[in-house]
């Protein structure tokens, strides 16, 4: 009697009992050695081999305190590099030995939780490399370099310091344990560690042109993958954010085919209008054509400045022309006011049809207000004034066409 004949009543049973074949085995990490992280660039050896050799040779010469105090860059640091590389993307597993532990920042922040930097020498036979380690991980490596021990570095990241001095850090993807670690894929710890091959202090930008393709990983194989896993997508059930892809393949798609209706220079473009003439309603102006200028930052504020300087210049000359306007206004009014006032005649006279009739020193012309009486008049109307009196009015020579102040 079968296996599946015992469990016929147990379909879940039956279904292990079938499956009994060989299980597909786990792909094992890949561990590299210290010198194999600079893979990652298109290195020129011959060119490696000689800055080591010179920054090992520079690091035996005693330092000048003269230079370093005043601020004059050492020899090391006298390559200025001329382009600026990228960190590769991806992990890399490490077995290394610790060596030296200096930490560089130990503060204390705001909310009184401690921040811990430090700079450690990891490495094997290749050379050695900077591990830039975090808080509790400075810890752990201290003890392990105290008793000369060796580390398990999985999928920690290779950063790039200032842009050329390649550095080793462990982030929340990474794991480090101390070795053994009880991993079946883990390798043996390397014997020794080799101090004169510090690829930390390589100015990276010297030796290396650009980023190298990755060895372990096929284009090929990746872009079929990738087509075959969007092919197996129903059309009724799209995955997530495939309705931004497909709007942006549409707004493509779109300016594709435009590209195709219309020509790509700028010359053969045609204007929406005729260059040189201005169409209107029942009218065509000549217009000459200007071309495009452009304007900086300054020259539009300056622009700007002067259009304000106009505008505030026209608002001066509009306030002033409607101040003159109510000026003229009012004197006219004045002239109109006074020569509408009638002249009152003395009874006993007979009012005559013009003005030049009435003679104008004549004492018997008057305002609307009442008679006004002569100067000579109201000089003797009081006899205790002198002639030589302020008080006393003037006389009118008739032989003068001035007037003769007393």
């Amino acid at each position: 009697m079968t296996t599946a004949a015992l469990h016929a009543n147990n379909p879940h049973a039956m279904r292990v009992a079938t499956n009994t074949g060989p299980r597909p085995q786990l792909r094992r990490a890949v561990y590299i050695h210290v010198s194999d992280l600079t893979n990652a660039y298109n290195i020129d050896h011959a060119r490696l081999e000689e800055e080591l050799i010179r920054v090992q040779t520079n690091r035996d010469k005693p330092s000048e305190p003269s230079s370093s105090r005043f601020g004059v860059p050492t020899e090391l640091d006298t390559s200025a590099s001329q382009k600026r590389l990228q960190p590769p993307r991806g992990g890399y597993n490490l077995c290394v030995l610790v060596g030296k532990v200096e930490v560089v920042v130990d503060k204390y922040r705001v909310d009184g939780s401690r921040v811990r930097l430090a700079e450690v020498e990891v490495g094997d036979e290749t050379g050695t490399v900077s591990l830039r380690a975090r808080d509790e991980q400075i810890d752990g490596l201290t003890e392990v370099s105290q008793r000369a021990g060796a580390v398990v570095l999985r999928n920690c990241t290779l950063e790039l310091y200032q842009g050329k001095h390649i550095r080793l850090a462990i982030t929340k993807w990474g794991k480090l344990n101390s070795f053994p670690d009880q991993i079946a894929s883990t390798p043996p710890p390397p014997s020794k560690m080799n101090h004169d091959r510090n690829f930390s202090l390589i100015d990276l930008s010297m030796v290396a042109s650009e980023m190298a393709s990755d060895p372990y990983r096929s284009t090929e194989a990746d872009s079929h993958n990738s087509s075959i896993r969007q092919q197996s997508y129903p059309p009724a059930q799209p995955r997530r954010g495939q309705g931004r892809k497909s709007s942006t393949l549409k707004m493509q798609t779109g300016a594709s085919v435009v590209s195709h209706h219309y020509p790509t220079s700028a010359s053969a473009i045609p204007m929406p209008y005729s260059q040189g003439n201005l169409h209107g309603y029942g009218y065509t102006e000549s217009m000459e054509p200007q071309p495009y200028t452009y304007h900086t930052r300054p020259h539009e504020r300056m622009t700007s400045a002067q259009q304000q300087q106009l505008m505030m210049q026209q608002h001066y000359e509009m306030q002033q022309h409607q101040l003159q306007q109510m000026y003229q206004h009012a004197s006219q009014g004045r002239q109109q006011m006074l020569s509408s006032q009638p002249i009152m005649i003395a009874p006993g006279l007979q009012a005559t049809s013009s003005f030049d009739t009435v003679p104008e020193t004549s004492p018997f012309l008057t305002s609307g207000h009442g008679a006004a009486a002569s100067p000579k008049q109201q000089s003797q109307s009081n006899p205790t004034l002198r002639s030589d009196s302020p008080q006393s009015q003037g006389k009118m020579n008739p032989q003068a066409a001035t007037y003769d102040p007393p």
